[in-house]
């Protein structure tokens, strides 16, 4: 219940950003071939598209995306706190730390799903069924690391599972694999060949210790991964769980794509996956030597305490202050009459943010050069951001008439006297301790005042 608490409150003060918004965007407004023609290009499957769809169809607000997060949150936490085989306060610690109450939590996107079917399946992990491949075939589907993890369970649990489990997880697999297949014109770059060894280096420290920055972090949260291989290294099943897990999302992350902590947290919480079901298959940690068992505790430890440490902070930030100032832009539209005036509004991901929170509606997007709400994650979007706020103006005089201009959304302001057709009219607050690019200068044009 304190837990439901803390983040029902935090989801209430939360302002949505930009991947927050085109998920809700994309699933009101986009026909179902145009969804799931866009996940070749976004890379991820349609699961999280498919629970939202029927509610943002209905006319209902963000609002309802951001309690089913927090009913998926929820569910997930409440495994953790009765099923889960550790000692009551490192349960309390998992739940209330930064991962678990805030990331996978406040944020509304895809990666609950994520950590909602791995502890499923380590909650049942003593009894498997056919309802095993069904969460398989759902995790495969929740997003590009679901589906790698998934793959990684089915071919290490092949033995232990049912054959009707083994043939839904396979099909489930193949389901997500044809939507992540990158199509032409994609705004991911191809795999390479060549890793990424400076966003390694950072990948453990973000995933313990949200910090890839600082020395300190860098030696405990690669210590700490260490120590956890060592500590499975007698229990050949459990090591084959985790490095199959940790090396699928690694080789994603160094070699195609890496978002933040947002994705390195994965790391953390498979780790997480594969000590419960050790634990839960009856593995005792005593065949670890003391000295790995005492090093491994008090790092772990040390990232549990640091996890609810950041917890404190996110949370008095998310009520002090912005995650974005997209609502407080929504709102001075709203409140000024505004919402249903033509926008041209860039950069298009970024504006989103404010979309969201408008009756339904549509901008006009200069990097992309058309009308819109959500992103089609394409290369026209990919480089209409970098356009610059000029070279966006210049789009606008191009495409409208001079008595026909519209109201001008941008991130960034105008260099003076470079709009002599337009008067600043509104300036979000910028007190943002998140997405600091999604602080909003609105632009009227001088021939509608008065009007």
């Amino acid at each position: 219940m304190a837990w439901l608490c803390l983040v029902a409150v935090l989801v209430r003060n939360h302002e949505p950003w930009r991947d927050e918004a085109d998920s809700w965007l994309l699933t009101r407004d986009a026909s179902i071939p145009e969804i799931l023609g866009i996940a070749h290009h976004a890379g991820t499957p349609v699961l999280w598209y498919a629970i939202l769809l029927p509610l943002a169809r209905a006319g209902l607000p963000f609002t309802a995306q951001a309690l089913v997060h927090l009913v998926l949150a929820g569910a997930a936490v409440l495994l953790l706190l009765t099923r889960a085989p550790f000692a009551v306060p490192v349960r309390v610690l998992l739940a209330f730390g930064y991962s678990l109450s805030f990331e996978y939590a406040v944020i509304s996107r895809n990666y609950a799903l994520v950590v909602l079917a791995l502890f499923l399946l380590a909650a049942r992990v003593a009894r498997a069924t056919w309802v095993d491949g069904i969460v398989l075939a759902l995790l495969a589907n929740s997003s590009a690391h679901g589906f790698l993890l998934a793959g990684v369970l089915l071919v290490v649990w092949f033995g232990r599972l049912p054959v009707i489990s083994r043939l839904v997880a396979v099909a489930g697999l193949a389901l997500a694999l044809a939507q992540l297949w990158p199509t032409p014109g994609g705004q991911l770059p191809p795999f390479g060949l060549t890793p990424n060894l400076e966003r390694f280096s950072v990948l453990f420290p973000e995933a313990f210790f949200l910090d890839g920055r600082h020395a300190w972090a860098v030696l405990a949260g690669n210590a700490l991964a260490a120590v956890a291989v060592l500590r499975l290294s007698g229990r050949p099943r459990s090591l084959l769980l985790l490095l199959g897990g940790w090396g699928a999302l690694i080789g994603l992350f160094v070699f195609v794509y890496f978002g933040g902590f947002h994705h390195a947290g994965l790391l953390a919480v498979w780790l997480l996956f594969v000590l419960w079901v050790d634990a839960a298959e009856g593995k005792s940690p005593a065949s670890s030597p003391l000295p790995l068992r005492l090093a491994f505790g008090t790092l772990a430890l040390a990232s549990l305490f640091f996890g609810v440490y950041a917890e404190i902070r996110i949370a008095r930030f998310q009520l002090l202050h912005h995650f974005s100032d997209g609502r407080e832009m929504a709102d001075f539209l709203r409140g000024h009459g505004l919402d249903r005036r033509p926008i041209a509004a860039h950069p298009a991901p970024e504006s989103e943010s404010v979309l969201v929170g408008l009756p339904k509606r549509t901008f006009w997007y200069p990097g992309i050069g058309e009308d819109g709400s959500y992103m089609k994650w394409d290369a026209a979007y990919a480089l209409g951001k970098e356009l610059s706020p000029l070279d966006a103006l210049s789009r606008v005089r191009a495409r409208f008439p001079p008595d026909e201009l519209p109201l001008l959304l941008l991130n960034a302001p105008l260099p003076r006297g470079a709009a002599p057709e337009y008067r600043l009219l509104h300036v979000t607050s910028g007190d943002i301790f998140a997405h600091r690019e999604e602080r909003y200068f609105l632009y009227e044009p001088l021939l509608h005042i008065g009007n």
